[in-house]
């Protein structure tokens, strides 16, 4: 199973530039990879304090970097929605648009972004 993580819309005016780097690469795949067992054990809460049942055939991701390629591409155009099937080759997205006017690194916010995500 394949991932490609966050990319950034570089071209998009007021857009400052991000670039993934391995170690960026490497913590965003590694807290995805946690979350993800974390649902696989049963060890995700939801409001109310329930926990979800555990899960089955959650596998670990690995990085895919044309994945990443092809996600840059379509961030670059500054369109926010997904790409076409065409575009995307089949990957499954997830959009989250984050705004900050300070210098907070999108990785180093990476898991509050993926907190959100969980509670969907």
């Amino acid at each position: 199973h394949n991932f490609i993580g966050y990319v950034t819309a570089t071209n998009c005016p007021n857009v400052r530039q991000q670039q993934f780097n391995p170690l960026s690469r490497r913590v965003v795949l590694n807290r995805h990879n946690d979350l993800r067992s974390m649902l696989a054990k049963g060890l995700v809460e939801y409001e109310g304090g329930a926990r979800l049942r555990s899960g089955k055939n959650i596998y670990q991701l690995s990085w895919d970097c044309e994945l990443e390629r092809v996600a840059q591409e379509w961030a670059d155009r500054c369109v926010y929605g997904h790409s076409t099937e065409e575009h995307s080759k089949g990957a499954g997205e997830n959009i989250y648009m984050h705004y900050t006017s300070g210098t907070q690194h999108s990785v180093a916010s990476m898991g509050s972004h993926n907190q959100d995500w969980m509670r969907c």
